[in-house]
């Protein structure tokens, strides 16, 4: 009885530990598929708002013109997230995040 116990026992431990080998490998390809779309963009301006949310837009909207400009099929839809890097200076590092389909022909 206390052999069948102790397989018992080794056999969830041993489950547990798959699970967390497999909750770690998919945090690791989840991580790889955030990074894989962005991009980033240097010296863009910084805005002469005051109000973050207005500087968001505005740094969606640059990014948006920037992408557009470069003609390669991009859509409002297929940009996900803009951030931008660093401290608050005239010109600044910033990364864009944008999907894009496959399909689309890209």
């Amino acid at each position: 009885m206390s052999e069948e116990i102790s397989d018992v026992c080794r056999t969830i431990e041993e489950s547990t530990q798959k699970v967390a080998d497999i909750r770690t490998a998919n945090a690791e390809q989840e991580e790889v598929e955030s990074r894989k779309d962005n991009i980033i963009l240097y010296r863009v301006p910084e805005s002469d708002s005051t109000i973050a949310e207005d500087r968001n837009k505005d740094d969606n909207s640059f990014c948006k013109h920037f992408l557009f400009g470069l003609n390669i099929g991009i859509v409002e839809e297929d940009i996900r997230k803009t951030v931008r890097l660093g401290k608050k200076i005239q010109t600044m590092p910033y990364r864009g995040q944008f999907s894009y389909s496959l399909e689309a022909g890209i």
